[in-house]
């Protein structure tokens, strides 16, 4: 995306949509592009902030149009919501190809389906409900995931013998992570 500062910028009024506010602001970047782009607040981004643009469309007699941002506020389009069963599945995925993993290293039932519940609980954290994609919420259940996989590879030269020492390595490579 490219990045440039704002040059000039002015609202050139507002709308709404579904009880919300919208104001439409028209910006000149010292790049030379020429872009507008909606904000609910009227002035969000001032003459002379540094930001990451966007254009989505290309009109012959309004001109580009798209987004404006300050750097790192493009969050790869809309946030999404993941449910809490799709959270559950994937601790429970990951639970399972951990145990998998120890026991394939060893060559015997090391870790049993019964310790597969604190290995799930571990990964899942505080987590109770649905959650945002591009949350920190997702990215510690990520790194937690990330942890009982590499805690499990280390079983070629760590001695497992249950879940909880699967989970003293998590938790060590989960403060190093953190």
């Amino acid at each position: 995306m490219p990045n440039s500062k704002v040059k000039t910028v002015s609202v050139g009024g507002s709308w709404e949509k579904d009880g919300v506010k919208f104001y439409t602001h028209n910006y000149e970047m010292e790049d030379g592009q020429k872009i507008q782009a909606n904000h609910k607040k009227e002035l969000p981004i001032v003459v002379g902030t540094e930001v990451e643009y966007e254009v989505k469309r290309t009109h012959p007699t309004y001109g580009d149009s798209g987004s404006v941002k300050k750097p790192n506020d493009f969050k790869g389009g809309k946030t999404i919501k993941v449910s809490l069963k799709q959270i559950e599945r994937m601790a429970k995925s990951n639970a399972i190809s951990a145990v998998v993993t120890v026991n394939s290293t060893y060559n015997e039932e090391r870790l049993q389906g019964k310790e597969l519940l604190p290995i799930i609980k571990f990964s899942m954290g505080d987590i109770t409900q649905d959650i945002n994609k591009y949350s920190e919420e997702e990215d510690l259940f990520i790194t937690r995931l990330s942890a009982v996989n590499n805690a499990a590879k280390m079983a070629g030269y760590k001695s497992f013998n249950s879940a909880q020492d699967l989970l003293t390595e998590a938790n060590n490579i989960l403060k190093f992570v953190k």
